[in-house]
């Protein structure tokens, strides 16, 4: 069963018997490797989805990742009850500002986007309080727009990272190529 096996990778960051696990179910573990990994969001039935999945697809062009923000941003707000459609408003704002943070416009131009990414996802959140999506794409939103801040800025909004991030990590770690975990990490670090 690939979901119990799932699980079981899952408590090894909070196992303290690692040995025992990896004696008894390393070998199983390793036939599985890699893991397979669902998509972060799963797709959403309105009209105009399949014109943002071609965008959203191809968003290595940063045109039409913008192109897909705007098209996911507008079912957002027409549907404002939809936890989903908030989290993939949150999603893509995350990505176009990633991608300006890459180019080295993290202060020019990308703070508006994690900004962006964080309203929706605090919408999705107060609709989803429970959703591990919601909780993601909320406080790595928050990291990226305090990720360049001094230290005290840093720690006025730590909790604020630290609560759906705990949350998202407890309830699956491995969600978005380990994102929590990673996350974690790199708030250490930084």
């Amino acid at each position: 069963d690939i979901y119990a096996l799932a699980a079981l990778v899952e408590t090894l960051c909070y196992s303290r018997d690692r040995e025992y696990i990896f004696t008894n179910y390393g070998a199983l573990i390793k036939s599985y490797a890699p893991l397979p990994s669902a998509e972060a969001l799963p797709d959403m039935q309105y009209p105009g989805w399949p014109t943002f999945k071609q965008l959203w697809l191809a968003r290595v062009d940063i045109d039409k990742a913008k192109s897909a923000l705007a098209m996911v941003e507008k079912m957002a707000q027409e549907h404002p009850g939809d936890g989903l459609a908030q989290v993939w408003a949150a999603r893509a704002s995350y990505y176009v500002g990633e991608y300006y943070t890459g180019e080295g416009e993290h202060d020019t131009k990308s703070l508006p986007y994690y900004d962006k990414g964080m309203f929706y996802a605090a919408k999705a959140r107060k609709l989803q309080p429970h959703s591990v999506p919601a909780n993601y794409w909320y406080q790595i939103n928050r990291a990226r727009s305090v990720q360049t801040t001094n230290l005290l800025n840093k720690a006025r909004y730590l909790m604020d990272m630290l609560v759906p991030l705990y949350f998202c990590s407890r309830e699956n770690s491995i969600y978005y190529f380990c994102g929590p975990v990673l996350t974690l990490a790199t708030m250490v670090t930084n």
